[in-house]
């Protein structure tokens, strides 16, 4: 019996037509979290190298909404250069509305574009958890944070989920504060506290007394260097 040899079909390479494979904008990245069992923040992580985050959150906005409604907080990590650019352009990409840091109450160095350090207190100094200028009339709805130079130790920011929180205040209290909201009352000038004239950014006493009035902040002045304030905020949103 005669057999016949079957001969692969081959073509030439020459021939061969290379297509362009297109991976889904939710396939581009993977969603963890720090810890098991805490979803707070949720983790955003590229799957492959080279995703351009600024790319990726421009197409991705409804998600970069619902998972932050969700988890309060998302971390990006693994994406971004280590520069202030790298950051601002993040921020763009998502159309955050920034603002300045009026009525601060700690240190900081203004970076420029609305853009500053933390708080600059000596490292034995611990910050507690707070809500980011609660007792302001104008609070950021948002708050982003960035790493240009990692600490060579420690070093951490860290979060809580508030709508938590709230649930684990005795009911009583939480509605005595709902009815009476709660009062600040700060010193500029004395010890560790800033002078009036950066926390409010002008040295014009008008300027300042026009803007106490229209945010119903209480002024008192104790000499043209040292001034009192003194206001009633929500305790809630």
């Amino acid at each position: 019996m005669n057999s016949e040899t079957q001969r692969p079909n081959f073509r030439p390479l020459g021939s061969v037509t290379r297509r362009a494979v297109t991976l889904s904008e939710d396939k581009l990245v993977q969603f963890k979290y720090l810890c098991p069992g805490e979803h707070l923040p949720l983790v955003i992580m590229p799957a492959f190298s080279g995703v351009n985050l600024k790319a990726w959150a421009q197409a991705n906005m409804h998600i970069i909404n619902k998972e932050l409604s969700k988890h309060g907080a998302i971390l990006f990590r693994g994406f971004m250069g280590g520069a202030q650019d790298d950051f601002e352009g993040f921020l763009e990409a998502i159309s955050l509305k920034r603002m300045h840091y009026l009525e601060g109450a700690t240190p900081r160095t203004d970076l420029g574009n609305q853009i500053y350090t933390s708080t600059e207190f000596p490292p034995e100094h611990a910050i507690a958890l707070h809500n980011e200028l609660s007792y302001s009339q104008v609070w950021p709805m948002r708050i982003s944070f960035f790493c240009v130079t990692p600490p060579e130790e420690g070093g951490e920011t860290p979060i809580a989920d508030m709508r938590k929180v709230l649930k684990r205040i005795d009911p009583k209290i939480r509605q005595q504060f709902d009815e009476r909201g709660w009062m600040l009352v700060r010193n500029y000038g004395d010890g560790l506290s800033l002078p009036w004239q950066s926390v409010f950014r002008t040295t014009d006493p008008a300027e300042l007394e026009r803007y106490c009035a229209e945010s119903h902040v209480l002024l008192e002045w104790k000499d043209p260097q040292h001034i009192r304030t003194r206001h009633i905020r929500p305790a809630t949103g």
